[in-house]
Protein backbone atom coordinates (compact mmCIF):
# COMPACT_ATOMS: atom_id res chain seq x y z
CA UNK A 1 0.00 0.00 0.00
CA UNK A 2 3.10 2.44 1.19
CA UNK A 3 4.38 1.45 -2.46
CA UNK A 4 1.04 2.77 -4.08
CA UNK A 5 0.86 5.67 -2.51
CA UNK A 6 4.35 6.47 -4.17
CA UNK A 7 3.89 5.70 -6.99
CA UNK A 8 0.23 7.85 -7.19
CA UNK A 9 2.57 10.63 -5.30
CA UNK A 10 4.98 10.18 -8.08
CA UNK A 11 2.65 10.65 -11.18
CA UNK A 12 3.05 6.82 -12.06
CA UNK A 13 0.71 5.44 -14.73
CA UNK A 14 -1.25 2.30 -12.26
CA UNK A 15 -2.25 0.13 -14.26
CA UNK A 16 -5.08 -2.50 -13.67
CA UNK A 17 -2.64 -5.30 -11.82
CA UNK A 18 -1.39 -2.19 -9.94
CA UNK A 19 -4.97 -1.85 -8.55
CA UNK A 20 -5.58 -5.96 -8.58
CA UNK A 21 -2.33 -6.27 -6.71
CA UNK A 22 -3.13 -3.80 -3.72
CA UNK A 23 -6.42 -4.09 -3.13
CA UNK A 24 -5.95 -8.11 -3.02
CA UNK A 25 -3.08 -7.66 -0.48
CA UNK A 26 -5.60 -5.13 1.44
CA UNK A 27 -8.28 -8.11 1.79
CA UNK A 28 -5.67 -10.53 2.78
CA UNK A 29 -4.50 -8.32 5.46
CA UNK A 30 -8.16 -8.09 6.25
CA UNK A 31 -7.91 -4.18 5.80
CA UNK A 32 -11.52 -3.94 4.09
CA UNK A 33 -11.91 -0.34 5.00
CA UNK A 34 -8.84 0.23 2.53
CA UNK A 35 -9.48 -1.84 0.27
CA UNK A 36 -12.38 -0.20 -0.48
CA UNK A 37 -11.11 3.55 0.02
CA UNK A 38 -8.80 2.19 -3.34
CA UNK A 39 -11.69 0.95 -5.42
CA UNK A 40 -13.43 4.42 -4.84
CA UNK A 41 -9.80 6.21 -6.25
CA UNK A 42 -9.99 3.73 -8.89
CA UNK A 43 -13.42 5.40 -10.03
CA UNK A 44 -12.58 8.60 -9.55
CA UNK A 45 -8.67 8.16 -11.54
CA UNK A 46 -11.43 7.14 -14.14
CA UNK A 47 -9.51 3.12 -14.29
CA UNK A 48 -11.15 0.64 -15.50
CA UNK A 49 -12.50 -2.21 -13.36
CA UNK A 50 -12.82 -5.98 -13.82
CA UNK A 51 -14.07 -8.70 -12.21
CA UNK A 52 -11.35 -9.02 -10.10
CA UNK A 53 -11.59 -5.45 -8.16
CA UNK A 54 -15.24 -5.50 -7.69
CA UNK A 55 -15.61 -8.96 -6.30
CA UNK A 56 -12.80 -8.24 -3.87
CA UNK A 57 -14.40 -4.87 -3.60
CA UNK A 58 -17.71 -7.11 -2.79
CA UNK A 59 -16.07 -9.43 -0.28
CA UNK A 60 -14.29 -6.22 1.12
CA UNK A 61 -17.71 -4.82 1.90
CA UNK A 62 -19.05 -7.97 3.82
CA UNK A 63 -16.56 -7.41 6.56
CA UNK A 64 -18.82 -4.69 7.57
CA UNK A 65 -20.75 -4.66 10.31
CA UNK A 66 -23.79 -2.70 9.28
CA UNK A 67 -24.54 -2.41 5.14
CA UNK A 68 -22.63 -4.32 3.80
CA UNK A 69 -25.00 -5.92 1.81
CA UNK A 70 -26.80 -2.53 0.26
CA UNK A 71 -23.02 -1.37 -1.01
CA UNK A 72 -23.06 -5.41 -1.96
CA UNK A 73 -25.89 -4.73 -4.07
CA UNK A 74 -25.04 -1.21 -5.44
CA UNK A 75 -21.28 -2.74 -6.86
CA UNK A 76 -23.52 -5.55 -8.69
CA UNK A 77 -25.51 -3.20 -10.07
CA UNK A 78 -22.61 -1.32 -10.86
CA UNK A 79 -20.99 -4.55 -12.25
CA UNK A 80 -24.10 -5.05 -14.57
CA UNK A 81 -24.55 -1.14 -15.92
CA UNK A 82 -20.69 -1.39 -16.80
CA UNK A 83 -20.76 -4.59 -18.28
CA UNK A 84 -18.35 -6.60 -16.28
CA UNK A 85 -19.12 -10.02 -16.35
CA UNK A 86 -20.29 -11.36 -12.67
CA UNK A 87 -18.88 -15.27 -11.63
CA UNK A 88 -19.53 -17.53 -8.74
CA UNK A 89 -17.12 -15.64 -6.35
CA UNK A 90 -19.28 -12.26 -6.97
CA UNK A 91 -22.66 -13.89 -6.04
CA UNK A 92 -20.92 -15.68 -3.26
CA UNK A 93 -19.53 -12.47 -1.34
CA UNK A 94 -22.91 -10.57 -2.01
CA UNK A 95 -25.25 -13.35 -0.63
CA UNK A 96 -22.93 -13.75 2.43
CA UNK A 97 -23.18 -9.96 2.92
CA UNK A 98 -26.70 -10.30 3.02
CA UNK A 99 -26.51 -13.63 5.37
CA UNK A 100 -24.73 -11.69 8.01
CA UNK A 101 -27.47 -9.01 8.54
CA UNK A 102 -30.37 -11.35 7.97
CA UNK A 103 -31.74 -10.23 4.33
CA UNK A 104 -32.84 -13.62 3.61
CA UNK A 105 -34.96 -12.01 0.74
CA UNK A 106 -31.89 -10.19 -1.17
CA UNK A 107 -30.12 -13.57 -0.47
CA UNK A 108 -32.65 -15.58 -2.01
CA UNK A 109 -32.96 -12.70 -5.29
CA UNK A 110 -29.50 -13.16 -5.45
CA UNK A 111 -29.69 -16.85 -5.65
CA UNK A 112 -32.86 -16.93 -8.03
CA UNK A 113 -30.48 -14.68 -10.00
CA UNK A 114 -27.79 -17.09 -11.05
CA UNK A 115 -30.28 -19.47 -12.81
CA UNK A 116 -30.97 -16.35 -15.33
CA UNK A 117 -27.49 -15.47 -15.68
CA UNK A 118 -26.44 -19.04 -16.13
CA UNK A 119 -24.06 -19.18 -12.81
CA UNK A 120 -23.85 -22.55 -11.59
CA UNK A 121 -24.98 -21.98 -8.00
CA UNK A 122 -22.51 -23.50 -5.64
CA UNK A 123 -22.75 -24.93 -1.43
CA UNK A 124 -21.13 -21.94 -0.40
CA UNK A 125 -23.96 -19.77 -2.29
CA UNK A 126 -26.49 -21.94 -0.90
CA UNK A 127 -25.50 -22.03 3.04
CA UNK A 128 -25.38 -18.27 3.47
CA UNK A 129 -29.10 -17.99 1.82
CA UNK A 130 -30.00 -20.42 4.46
CA UNK A 131 -28.66 -19.38 7.04
CA UNK A 132 -29.92 -15.93 6.11
CA UNK A 133 -33.42 -17.58 6.47
CA UNK A 134 -32.37 -18.28 9.69
CA UNK A 135 -31.78 -15.19 11.08
CA UNK A 136 -34.55 -13.96 9.43
CA UNK A 137 -36.87 -16.65 11.14
CA UNK A 138 -38.11 -18.10 7.51
CA UNK A 139 -37.61 -22.02 8.67
CA UNK A 140 -39.97 -22.72 5.57
CA UNK A 141 -37.72 -21.16 3.36
CA UNK A 142 -34.47 -22.83 4.60
CA UNK A 143 -35.84 -25.77 4.26
CA UNK A 144 -36.90 -25.34 1.13
CA UNK A 145 -33.29 -24.49 0.04
CA UNK A 146 -31.63 -26.98 1.92
CA UNK A 147 -33.97 -30.03 -0.07
CA UNK A 148 -33.04 -27.93 -3.19
CA UNK A 149 -29.13 -28.16 -2.49
CA UNK A 150 -30.04 -32.02 -1.70
CA UNK A 151 -31.96 -32.71 -5.35
CA UNK A 152 -28.84 -30.80 -6.71
CA UNK A 153 -26.54 -33.22 -5.61
CA UNK A 154 -24.47 -30.23 -3.76
CA UNK A 155 -22.60 -31.47 -1.35
CA UNK A 156 -23.77 -30.35 1.99
CA UNK A 157 -22.37 -29.75 5.05
CA UNK A 158 -22.65 -29.19 9.17
CA UNK A 159 -22.74 -25.66 9.15
CA UNK A 160 -25.63 -26.01 6.40
CA UNK A 161 -27.72 -28.49 8.71
CA UNK A 162 -26.95 -26.51 11.55
CA UNK A 163 -28.06 -23.20 9.92
CA UNK A 164 -31.22 -25.41 9.23
CA UNK A 165 -32.22 -26.89 12.27
CA UNK A 166 -31.42 -23.59 14.33
CA UNK A 167 -34.10 -22.25 11.80
CA UNK A 168 -36.69 -25.01 13.13
CA UNK A 169 -35.80 -24.34 16.37
CA UNK A 170 -36.68 -20.80 16.36
CA UNK A 171 -39.49 -21.38 14.13
CA UNK A 172 -40.56 -23.61 16.48
CA UNK A 173 -40.67 -26.66 14.32
CA UNK A 174 -39.10 -29.12 16.51
CA UNK A 175 -40.20 -32.53 14.91
CA UNK A 176 -39.12 -30.84 11.60
CA UNK A 177 -35.89 -30.05 13.39
CA UNK A 178 -35.56 -33.59 14.37
CA UNK A 179 -35.89 -35.14 11.08
CA UNK A 180 -33.26 -32.69 10.24
CA UNK A 181 -31.30 -34.35 13.64
CA UNK A 182 -31.49 -37.54 12.31
CA UNK A 183 -31.21 -36.70 8.20
CA UNK A 184 -27.22 -35.78 9.48
CA UNK A 185 -26.88 -39.33 10.31
CA UNK A 186 -28.15 -40.80 7.03
CA UNK A 187 -26.14 -38.63 4.83
CA UNK A 188 -23.16 -39.39 7.80
CA UNK A 189 -22.66 -35.62 8.58
CA UNK A 190 -20.88 -35.07 11.85
CA UNK A 191 -23.30 -33.46 14.77
CA UNK A 192 -21.23 -31.01 16.71
CA UNK A 193 -22.04 -28.91 19.43
CA UNK A 194 -24.33 -26.15 17.61
CA UNK A 195 -26.56 -29.24 16.20
CA UNK A 196 -27.16 -30.75 19.48
CA UNK A 197 -27.78 -27.23 21.44
CA UNK A 198 -30.16 -26.09 18.39
CA UNK A 199 -31.94 -29.76 18.35
CA UNK A 200 -32.67 -29.74 22.66
CA UNK A 201 -33.50 -25.91 22.29
CA UNK A 202 -36.36 -26.88 20.03
CA UNK A 203 -37.57 -29.57 21.77
CA UNK A 204 -37.42 -27.09 24.88
CA UNK A 205 -39.19 -25.08 23.53
CA UNK A 206 -42.08 -27.50 22.77
CA UNK A 207 -41.24 -28.19 26.57
CA UNK A 208 -40.49 -32.21 25.53
CA UNK A 209 -38.35 -32.96 28.10
CA UNK A 210 -38.27 -36.50 26.78
CA UNK A 211 -36.86 -35.76 23.19
CA UNK A 212 -34.60 -33.17 24.60
CA UNK A 213 -32.65 -35.74 27.09
CA UNK A 214 -32.68 -38.27 24.47
CA UNK A 215 -30.62 -36.18 22.52
CA UNK A 216 -28.24 -35.28 25.26
CA UNK A 217 -28.17 -38.85 25.35
CA UNK A 218 -26.70 -39.16 22.42
CA UNK A 219 -24.89 -36.25 22.39
CA UNK A 220 -22.68 -38.05 25.35
CA UNK A 221 -22.87 -41.37 23.69
CA UNK A 222 -20.99 -39.50 20.62
CA UNK A 223 -18.34 -37.82 23.15
CA UNK A 224 -19.32 -34.34 21.61
CA UNK A 225 -18.41 -31.68 23.92
CA UNK A 226 -21.18 -29.78 25.86
CA UNK A 227 -21.40 -26.03 27.29
CA UNK A 228 -23.83 -23.96 29.59
CA UNK A 229 -26.07 -23.76 26.44
CA UNK A 230 -26.46 -27.55 26.28
CA UNK A 231 -27.04 -27.72 29.59
CA UNK A 232 -29.62 -24.58 30.09
CA UNK A 233 -31.42 -25.96 27.18
CA UNK A 234 -31.39 -29.32 28.81
CA UNK A 235 -32.48 -27.99 32.43
CA UNK A 236 -35.48 -25.81 31.05
CA UNK A 237 -36.82 -28.45 29.27
CA UNK A 238 -37.15 -30.51 32.29
CA UNK A 239 -38.28 -27.42 34.71
CA UNK A 240 -41.42 -27.15 32.33
CA UNK A 241 -41.88 -30.92 32.38
CA UNK A 242 -42.29 -30.67 35.70
CA UNK A 243 -38.73 -33.40 35.99
CA UNK A 244 -37.00 -30.97 38.99
CA UNK A 245 -34.92 -34.42 39.84
CA UNK A 246 -33.98 -34.63 36.04
CA UNK A 247 -33.05 -31.12 35.93
CA UNK A 248 -31.07 -31.21 39.34
CA UNK A 249 -29.15 -34.00 38.38
CA UNK A 250 -28.17 -32.00 35.13
CA UNK A 251 -27.34 -29.10 37.05
CA UNK A 252 -25.05 -30.86 39.42
CA UNK A 253 -23.98 -32.73 36.08
CA UNK A 254 -22.64 -29.45 35.29
CA UNK A 255 -20.36 -28.81 37.78
CA UNK A 256 -18.77 -32.30 37.53
CA UNK A 257 -17.93 -32.00 33.55
CA UNK A 258 -16.93 -28.34 35.00
CA UNK A 259 -19.06 -26.26 32.49
CA UNK A 260 -19.65 -22.99 34.04
CA UNK A 261 -23.07 -22.52 35.58
CA UNK A 262 -24.40 -18.88 34.70
CA UNK A 263 -27.65 -17.36 35.61
CA UNK A 264 -30.02 -18.92 33.86
CA UNK A 265 -28.26 -22.44 35.31
CA UNK A 266 -29.11 -21.41 39.07
CA UNK A 267 -32.36 -19.62 38.05
CA UNK A 268 -33.63 -22.66 36.06
CA UNK A 269 -32.17 -25.60 38.63
CA UNK A 270 -34.29 -23.37 41.69
CA UNK A 271 -37.48 -22.58 39.47
CA UNK A 272 -37.04 -26.87 39.12
CA UNK A 273 -36.66 -26.90 43.12
CA UNK A 274 -39.24 -24.46 43.60
CA UNK A 275 -41.74 -26.85 41.22
CA UNK A 276 -40.60 -29.94 43.24
CA UNK A 277 -41.25 -28.23 46.55
CA UNK A 278 -37.75 -28.72 47.74
CA UNK A 279 -37.47 -25.20 49.48
CA UNK A 280 -34.33 -26.51 50.85
CA UNK A 281 -32.58 -27.18 47.85
CA UNK A 282 -33.94 -23.98 46.11
CA UNK A 283 -32.25 -21.54 49.24
CA UNK A 284 -28.85 -24.00 48.95
CA UNK A 285 -28.72 -23.31 45.13
CA UNK A 286 -29.43 -19.58 46.14
CA UNK A 287 -26.92 -19.19 48.09
CA UNK A 288 -24.06 -20.90 45.95
CA UNK A 289 -25.25 -18.51 43.76
CA UNK A 290 -24.30 -15.61 45.48
CA UNK A 291 -21.21 -17.15 47.09
CA UNK A 292 -19.82 -17.69 43.28
CA UNK A 293 -20.52 -14.10 42.27
CA UNK A 294 -23.12 -15.02 39.94
CA UNK A 295 -25.83 -12.32 39.10
CA UNK A 296 -29.22 -13.15 40.50
CA UNK A 297 -32.24 -12.23 38.35
CA UNK A 298 -36.23 -11.89 39.11
CA UNK A 299 -36.36 -15.45 38.24
CA UNK A 300 -33.71 -16.45 40.69
CA UNK A 301 -35.34 -14.17 43.89
CA UNK A 302 -39.23 -15.74 42.22
CA UNK A 303 -38.12 -18.92 42.69
CA UNK A 304 -36.79 -18.88 45.71
CA UNK A 305 -39.57 -17.14 47.43
CA UNK A 306 -41.80 -19.00 46.19
CA UNK A 307 -40.08 -22.08 47.17
CA UNK A 308 -40.07 -21.16 50.47
CA UNK A 309 -43.51 -20.64 50.87
CA UNK A 310 -44.52 -23.98 49.44
CA UNK A 311 -42.83 -24.85 52.03
CA UNK A 312 -44.13 -23.12 54.70
CA UNK A 313 -41.13 -21.61 55.66
CA UNK A 314 -42.79 -17.80 55.69
CA UNK A 315 -39.74 -16.18 57.35
CA UNK A 316 -36.96 -17.73 54.85
CA UNK A 317 -39.41 -16.40 52.12
CA UNK A 318 -39.59 -12.47 53.91
CA UNK A 319 -35.82 -12.30 54.19
CA UNK A 320 -35.43 -13.58 50.44
CA UNK A 321 -38.11 -10.96 49.32
CA UNK A 322 -35.87 -7.92 51.65
CA UNK A 323 -32.79 -8.67 49.89
CA UNK A 324 -34.73 -8.73 46.44
CA UNK A 325 -35.73 -5.25 47.45
CA UNK A 326 -32.65 -4.23 48.78
CA UNK A 327 -30.98 -4.84 45.89
CA UNK A 328 -33.54 -3.52 43.28
CA UNK A 329 -33.79 -6.63 41.34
Amino acid sequence: LQLYRVAVQSKLESSMITFNSVISACETAAEWEKAIQLFAEMLQSKSEVDTFVLNTAISSASSISKGAWQIALHLLSFMAQGKVESNGITFSAAISSCEKEGEWEKALQLLSETVVLAIDPNAFMFNAAISACEKGGKWDKALHLLYAMLHSNLESSTITLNAAISSCEKGDRWEKALVLFGLMAQIKLESDTITFNATISACEKAMNWEKALQVYSVMLQRSVQSNTITFNAALSACMKGGRWASALHLFSGMASRKVERDTISFSTAISASARGCQWEIATYFFNVMMQNRVESDALAFNATIDACGKGGEWEKALQFLRIMVHNTV
